[in-house]
């Protein structure tokens, strides 16, 4: 299932055999990034990468996240656009999922 900026808040239940994609607008070159942290056990990080939209200097892309689920169970997944440096209270954007995990 994939996920975007449309996407904040939602609740949503997914099977244990399916993954979370989560797409993602970013520009590294600000110096703001996405990073993510997952409350609960039931989800996990399994992949991510940057991918730029142009090969123009100073232009943007998306970030890609991928989750896969763990156990049954109840998680949520945070999402903070800051410097790589500080901590998530600095973020200038959030981004929230909650994912129920079920059979």
């Amino acid at each position: 299932m994939q996920l975007g900026e449309q996407d904040d808040g939602i609740e949503l239940t997914i099977r244990q055999s399916h993954e979370i994609v989560i797409v993602l607008p970013e520009n590294p070159m600000t110096g703001y990034v996405w990073a993510f942290e997952v409350d609960g056990y039931s989800v996990a990080i399994v992949s991510e990468n940057y991918a730029a939209a142009s090969t123009r200097i100073g232009d943007g892309g998306h970030r890609t996240t991928r989750f896969a689920p763990q156990r049954f169970g109840v998680s949520t997944i945070c999402g903070y656009l800051r410097r790589p440096w500080e901590t998530h209270e600095h973020a200038i954007k959030t981004y929230r999922v909650t994912v129920m995990v079920t059979a």
